[in-house]
């Protein structure tokens, strides 16, 4: 784990698929209320977790799972390019 003030960083376990998936559909849906007058929508498979073991758990990505005082708030995927080379 590693933390930065009050938020701490772990890496996402497909254990963590289930907790995680609420959040992510919460968020995409909030998103898209707002933004598109809809009341859910998001990319293939936000809302049943398949959208995270696909990017989360990939091996070219690095993904975390967000918590603040031990409650889990979120995560986040990325993908470092090493080459620095701009896609």
């Amino acid at each position: 784990m590693k933390r930065f003030g009050e938020l701490e960083f772990e890496i996402i376990k497909e254990k963590d698929i289930d907790e995680l998936t609420p959040i992510m559909k919460r968020s995409f849906d909030e998103d898209t209320r707002i933004h598109l007058n809809e009341p859910k929508r998001g990319p293939t498979g936000y809302d049943n977790g398949d959208f995270l073991r696909k990017f989360a758990l990939d091996e070219g990505s690095i993904a975390y799972k967000i918590s603040i005082n031990n409650n889990l708030v979120g995560g986040i995927i990325l993908w470092i390019n090493m080459n620095l080379a701009i896609f």
